[in-house]
């Protein structure tokens, strides 16, 4: 017997949450994790990490614990900034690559009608944007941390765009 895949959604701040913790009806898990929310019935849960890479790798590590399973689904949502993007629109990022590191992580393969870019993470607060990038600063270690834990095509990432600079 199979088990049943989870969604795993992963947000850097609360108020990215909020909106996903009230469309799927989530509570916290109030148990080991303060961060944690769940909905147990329909397999969804989501963690709120923080800013940054390395609180990014904790919290897959964190949901990893409480979920093992290599066929979930991992999704993050969050903001991203681009020097021309329109403020408000969305993006399925399928590359990553960073400032700091030479590796580079791909997302799932699967193309739809929402509009894709490459995003560079970066470990502090950009002050000046490339106009090739979205940037953000939980991406690559959100990657990093699955890397290895699932199969890409179960990685989903969608960034909208917060600023221009």
């Amino acid at each position: 017997m199979s088990k049943k895949k989870k969604i795993n959604f992963l947000v850097a701040l609360k108020h990215e949450a909020l909106p996903i913790i009230d469309y799927f009806e989530l509570t916290l898990n109030k148990k080991k994790y303060r961060n944690i929310f769940s909905n147990t019935e329909k397999n969804i849960f989501l963690i709120i990490t923080g800013i940054g890479i390395e609180n990014a790798k904790k919290a897959v590590t964190n949901l990893k614990q409480l979920n093992n399973n290599k066929d979930d689904i991992w999704v993050n949502i969050g903001i991203a900034g681009h020097k021309t993007f329109k403020v408000g629109s969305i993006y399925e990022v399928k590359k990553v690559i960073s400032s700091n590191n030479k590796n580079i992580f791909f997302t799932n393969s699967f193309y739809n009608k929402v509009l894709t870019s490459t995003i560079c993470c970066v470990n502090k607060e950009e002050k000046k944007y490339n106009n090739k990038y979205l940037y953000d600063m939980e991406s690559y270690g959100f990657l990093e941390a699955l890397d290895g834990l699932t199969i890409k095509d179960n990685i989903f990432m969608f960034k909208i765009v917060s600023d221009n600079l």
